[in-house]
């Protein structure tokens, strides 16, 4: 049977065409272009009555961010100003940050405190699943209300060391160990990620000290624990133990001034640092003004 002239002719073509191709060598892949652009990234959360937006810009090893929180219940409002930098042993990060925190709504106040400070976070992972934290903070306190409240114009100057055990990616766990208003709340939804094999452990200390500008000296422990279980048809069972105390704290008193009576004396240590109770987001003391 003989061959076409025109089917030879076509085949011709195609080997003519396929043999340059096959004797060229393959080349490095192409690299993947820098993100750039003026206009920064924009990430919104809006879960449960809150605002969260975002605003990234990163730059090769480094990313910065501004971060405003919002709370349309409550009315409490947060500012940041981020740097990250993420290196070969570890990642740090440099932030400012401004936040007012008004009182619960039951007792129809419209006083608020005032936190302003800046902080120092290092985290360095052993492996995967394991890191090591280090953090070092100052905050500036003031309220609405000065002359009656005793912690007005006072400052919490602190270290905070870490361990965690887990995913890195779980906020709640990583507000125990670093930075505790660097969290982003998942949308209508109790969802953590938790490893490996559903555990995960967080242990850290705190050490607030009245020297350096400080006006509070006290030790702070704090661990979390989760363990998930799994059962037949998709269904868990998620086990958690939150839990803290303070070993040691002193009430800071500047020498040789004299006591208003007409205020209260100075808390052990702030607010804000006390264990409070809010259901299914974290272990907490008592949010009110008993010492």
């Amino acid at each position: 049977m003989r061959a076409s002239p025109i089917l030879l002719s076509v085949t011709l073509l195609l080997l003519l065409a396929v043999a340059p191709l096959a004797a060229q060598p393959e080349g490095p892949p192409p690299e993947e272009p820098e993100r750039g652009g003026i206009f920064p990234r924009i990430n919104v959360y809006l879960p449960e009555g809150r605002a969260d937006i975002r605003l990234l810009k990163p730059i090769r090893n480094s990313l910065f961010e501004n971060q405003i929180a919002y709370n349309f219940v409550s009315g409490d409002i947060s500012a940041f100003l981020r740097y990250k930098y993420y290196g070969r042993s570890g990642t740090s990060t440099l932030s400012f940050f401004d936040s007012i925190e008004f009182e619960e709504l039951e007792q129809f106040s419209n006083d608020f405190s005032r936190t302003r400070g800046g902080l120092y976070l290092h985290r360095r992972p052993l492996d995967f699943y394991n890191r090591l934290y280090f953090l070092a903070e100052f905050d500036r306190l003031s309220f609405s209300n000065p002359d009656i409240h005793p912690d007005a114009n006072r400052t919490n100057t602190y270290i905070k060391v870490g361990y965690q055990h887990g995913t890195p990616s779980d906020e709640r766990s990583n507000a125990v160990v670093g930075e505790a208003r660097d969290r982003i709340f998942n949308l209508y939804t109790a969802y953590r990620e938790i490893g490996p094999r559903g555990r995960g452990f967080s242990l850290a200390a705190t050490y607030g000290f009245d020297y350096l500008g400080g006006d509070y000296r006290y030790v702070k422990t704090e661990l979390e624990a989760l363990q998930a279980i799994a059962f037949p048809r998709k269904q868990r069972l998620v086990l958690r133990l939150h839990g803290g105390f303070f070993p040691y704290k002193v009430r800071v008193v500047d020498v040789g001034v004299p006591v208003d009576p007409e205020r209260a004396t100075p808390f052990l240590v702030p607010r804000y640092e006390l264990f409070k109770l809010n259901g299914r987001e974290e272990l907490k003391g008592y949010r009110g003004a008993e010492r």
